[in-house]
């Protein structure tokens, strides 16, 4: 006689068996199939959030991993073209102290009037000696103003300066154009710079190509502060100049040779 728990193990077993039989028997079917249609068009909003919320997650990862390599490629970058600058830098300015050396010719001063202190000075050197308007005019390899005005023995020197004396210049760290003008008290202000542009304390300025007496390169100064002031409605900055212009006894007038006028 069968007892009580194994009839119920037989029924259980039954139940499972023909439930898998009858599974198999209309998973052919198109009944079973248009079922399964509809459940998985049903189930895929209760997992749309959910799955959204992984790609999301995943594309995230992927934004963020790639995003760190284009920072760092960006500082090796940096730092390649930080190089390459100041190799360049330094060459050009290697091979722009031999060509002063070679172009040079010392003059002394011999006037300057007090009243115009910081605007002109008068030097021993004119036409006879080679001289002609527009030369630039260094102490030590730094540009301090330019001729004037020109006499057989004798010429007319407008300091750097001097309110109506105005350089082309360059920002050697961002290659930007401006105009370095003074301000009749021993001052000089770069001006027209692009106001876009970070210009900061210590950056360095020098002549920039404009005509064909005053050559670019030359050495003018650094700007002095990261603060800037107003000049008739321009934004200024003002230079400290590597010239010592209180004391002026000697200097250089930078010749070019014939051939490079």
């Amino acid at each position: 006689m069968i007892k009580e728990n194994e009839r119920q193990w037989i029924h259980s077993l039954s139940t499972i068996l023909l439930s898998l039989v009858l599974l198999i028997a209309s998973s052919g079917s198109p009944y079973f199939r248009s079922l399964s249609e509809w459940t998985s068009r049903f189930m895929y909003y209760p997992e749309f959030p959910v799955h959204s919320l992984r790609q999301g997650i995943s594309s995230f990862g992927e934004w963020f991993h790639s995003k760190q390599e284009l920072i760092e490629e960006t500082k090796q970058l940096d730092l390649e073209n930080n190089r390459l600058k100041t190799a360049i830098r330094y060459e050009r300015t290697m091979d722009f102290a031999q060509s002063l050396a070679m172009n040079e010719t010392d003059a002394r001063v011999i006037y300057r009037p007090p009243g115009h202190w910081w605007s002109e000075i008068r030097i021993d050197k004119g036409s006879d000696d080679g001289l002609a308007v527009g030369l630039g005019i260094l102490q030590k390899g730094i540009l301090i103003g330019r001729v004037a005005a020109v006499e057989r023995d004798f010429s007319w020197v407008e300091l750097i300066t001097s309110q109506t004396q105005m350089i082309p210049i360059v920002v050697e760290e961002t290659r930007d154009l401006g105009v370095a003008v003074g301000d009749g008290h021993g001052n000089v202000w770069v001006l027209y710079l692009p106001e876009e542009r970070p210009i900061e304390k210590g950056m360095t300025i020098s002549t920039a190509l404009v005509n064909e007496v005053l050559i670019p390169g030359i050495p003018i100064g650094r700007i002095s502060t990261e603060h800037t002031s107003m000049l008739g409605g321009n934004k200024a900055y003002k230079l400290d100049l590597e010239s010592e212009l209180s004391v002026l006894y000697s200097v250089s007038v930078l010749n070019l040779e014939e051939g490079d006028r």
